[in-house]
């Protein structure tokens, strides 16, 4: 009920679903960003899920995960794997709204086609 309230209440491009079987075939969609909150083991699932799709791409989305005390740890961790540097180099972990914002900066300077892509699903 949180998911959905804040999907209302505080963001403007929140795709609202009920569970795990709805939000993969969300995340495996072309989206230029990726942001995961806080959760329990589906949303585990949901960051293996996403790491796994964009391993293999030659140009991996952004994926940002709320909260440095929930996924301070795993950003390190994830530092350690073998992933491609194009895909590590997109990856964020932020703790408060002007880290958001920076990271959306970041976007915008060194991938242009993914924020105006992100611009544009705002708008609908």
């Amino acid at each position: 009920s949180s998911e959905k309230r804040i999907s209302k209440e505080a963001q403007s491009m929140t795709v609202e679903t009920n569970d795990y079987e709805e939000r993969i075939p969300a995340l495996l969609e072309n989206v230029p960003l990726v942001i995961l909150a806080p959760g329990g083991g589906g949303t585990m699932k949901e960051l293996a899920v996403t790491l796994v799709s964009e391993a293999g791409l030659k140009s991996p989305r952004w994926l940002v995960l709320l909260g440095d005390m929930y996924y301070g740890k795993l950003e390190s961790f994830m530092a350690s794997l073998p992933l491609p540097e194009n895909m590590k180099s997109k990856i964020r972990v932020v703790s408060n709204k002007e880290e958001m914002k920076a990271v959306l900066g970041e976007i915008k300077k060194k991938d242009p086609q993914a924020y105006k892509l992100l611009l544009e699903r705002g708008e609908k």
